[in-house]
């Protein structure tokens, strides 16, 4: 596996399974626009590399995280989760490209999966 390829699905497989709580391989082919046969293949390398971070669930046809789930990709920072969330409005973008502007990191906090869910 590529690993500069590859990073931001599995990226975006840890991200989903931390902050929704469930991915699948409908999610990746949502945000990239890839096959389903591809994105399957990516969730099977993530749990190949981290096997006990994400469980299947045949009755959800989703895989769920452990509750042991190793950030091992993501910062598990709620900001990380929240840009990705701003970065899937294609409006978002163009109003990106058309004026200036200037972005401020707030600061780190603590905010619970579960409060995301």
């Amino acid at each position: 596996m590529d690993n500069g390829v590859g990073n931001k699905y599995l990226w975006l497989i840890e991200l989903l399974a931390f902050w929704q709580g469930r991915v699948n391989s409908q999610d990746l082919c949502n945000a990239y626009g890839i096959s389903t046969t591809q994105a399957k293949k990516y969730i099977s390398d993530y749990k190949i590399i981290y096997p006990s971070n994400i469980v299947y669930n045949k009755s959800a046809k989703a895989h769920f995280p452990n509750n042991e789930l190793n950030c091992e990709l993501i910062s598990g920072d709620v900001n990380e989760y929240l840009d990705w969330l701003n970065t899937q409005n294609d409006s978002a973008e163009l109003a990106h490209n058309s004026i200036t502007h200037a972005e401020l990191q707030l600061p780190p906090r603590h905010t619970s999966p579960e409060i995301m869910r």
